[in-house]
């Protein structure tokens, strides 16, 4: 059964030590910018936020200045990370958490518009930034 549908991309280095994350808060709202500007969505239209927050004091407190910036007041989010760490898989699980979020039969994300949609950030060590945007399937 098909949850949902990549949407739109953005992705961008802002290159470091592989030890360390980068805390660029432009670099960031660029990246997720991009993702939605790729999928055609205004930030009002994405109903639930994935951030990275991989525990990373100045990334993390970054990470949510870009969002803020983006989207003004940032949309009901869940924060994967808090629960299973970082490690590699976490990005997958983050796509995961959001179409089936945006895909389920309960609660405030059943609807149609913006509550149909989500962003997932997700930022890698040596600087790297990926946005993904989630539709849920019609």
């Amino acid at each position: 059964r098909v949850l949902a549908r990549l949407a739109g991309i953005g992705a961008a280095a802002a290159p470091a030590q592989p030890w360390r994350f980068v805390g660029d808060p432009e670099v960031v709202a660029r990246v997720i910018r991009a993702a939605l500007a790729d999928a055609g969505v205004e930030p009002a239209e994405i109903g639930l936020w994935l951030p990275s927050r991989n525990g990373v004091r100045d990334m993390d407190h970054a990470e949510e200045e870009a969002a803020r910036e983006v989207f003004g007041n940032l949309p009901p989010s869940i924060a994967v990370k808090d629960a299973i760490g970082e490690m590699a898989a976490a990005g997958a699980a983050q796509l995961l958490v959001a179409a089936r979020t945006i895909a389920g039969a309960a609660g405030p994300f059943n609807g149609s518009g913006r509550r149909r949609r989500a962003l997932a950030l997700s930022c890698g060590a040596g600087g790297n930034f990926l946005a993904a945007v989630l539709e849920g399937a019609e």
